[in-house]
């Protein structure tokens, strides 16, 4: 074979190398950003599910704090807002007595004498995070 041939063929080799590398490369690219991608959404995952069982412990303490309150004194509480850095947690109270006082109630005359009336109390837990929206309510009645 004469010197040209054999150049061109070396030529060609070294082509064939650089093809095969640059090939490889973005196979192993496309690989990685896939891996990537996997990671983030499983950590996105686990984000939202520690969001959501903070938020459902804030509730329960939010609900146990209201259920302990004295709410048959001379007072109106028409809402509650408890100050934390990471949630919005408020509850708002409706009363059903012969209470007229307060701002949010119904005015009811009561058959038994031993019942004060009851209040309808809606809890709200709010995640203050742009990322990760968690919403809780919850509904309940306490008796007065």
């Amino acid at each position: 074979m004469s010197r040209l041939g054999v150049f061109i063929m070396m030529y060609y080799k070294k082509s064939f190398a650089l093809l095969l590398t640059l090939l490889f490369f973005i196979t192993f690219s496309f690989l990685w950003i896939y891996i990537l991608e996997v990671k983030t959404y499983q950590s996105n995952i686990s984000t939202k599910q520690y969001q959501k069982i903070q938020a459902d412990l804030y509730l329960e303490f939010a609900k146990n704090y209201i259920s302990k309150l004295e709410l048959d004194n001379e007072q109106c509480i028409n809402s509650i807002k408890i100050d934390n850095e990471n949630f919005d947690i408020y509850a708002n109270f409706f009363y059903i007595s012969e209470k007229n006082s307060c701002s949010n109630y119904v005015q009811v005359s009561l058959q038994d004498e031993a019942s004060k009336g009851t209040v309808r109390v809606d809890l709200y837990v709010r995640s203050k995070s742009s990322i990760f929206k968690v919403k809780l309510h919850e509904r309940f009645l306490k008796k007065l």
